[in-house]
């Protein structure tokens, strides 16, 4: 059944996928069902190193002077403007942090599951809801997900 939701929330650039405990096939009562938007061109490393492949955003994971079970993402390397628009300097790094389009990303995410579920009427609110925030058809995929 994972296998199926998983498959059916793909495109060329991102992949939807159950993460957590139901992502492992572990169905109990009261659980949280929990979705991981893989976005493809986006590689993170757990060093420095970037690959070779420029047509590939790079983030390297920075885990000190964060609390336990949390990293900072810093921007090895990117071309695309957006990948830098979502980045923040911090001590002489580019990071990635949250901001307007993470949380027009979180209403999107929050149509794709509530469209897993079937209710596809507050679906169209939640990508409308991002489509508000962020209104920026090109990079929003909430638009698409309208048609």
């Amino acid at each position: 059944m994972n296998t199926v939701r998983d498959n059916s929330s793909s495109s060329k650039s991102f992949l939807c996928i159950t993460s957590g405990s139901y992502g492992e096939g572990l169905e109990m009562r009261g659980s949280d069902f929990d979705i991981m938007q893989v976005i493809k061109y986006i590689k993170v490393n757990a060093d420095k190193q970037p690959d070779s492949d420029t047509s590939i955003t790079y983030l390297s994971m920075d885990t000190e002077d964060v609390k336990p079970g949390f990293t900072l993402l810093r921007l090895e390397y990117s071309r695309i403007q957006y990948d830098l628009e979502c980045c923040k300097e911090h001590n002489g790094e580019r990071y990635l942090m949250s901001g307007v389009t993470y949380t027009a990303m979180a209403n999107t995410l929050l149509g794709v599951a509530l469209q897993l579920f079937g209710d596809m009427e507050s679906a169209g609110q939640a990508f409308l809801q991002s489509l508000e925030i962020y209104p920026d058809e090109s990079n929003n995929s909430a638009a698409w997900r309208l048609l």
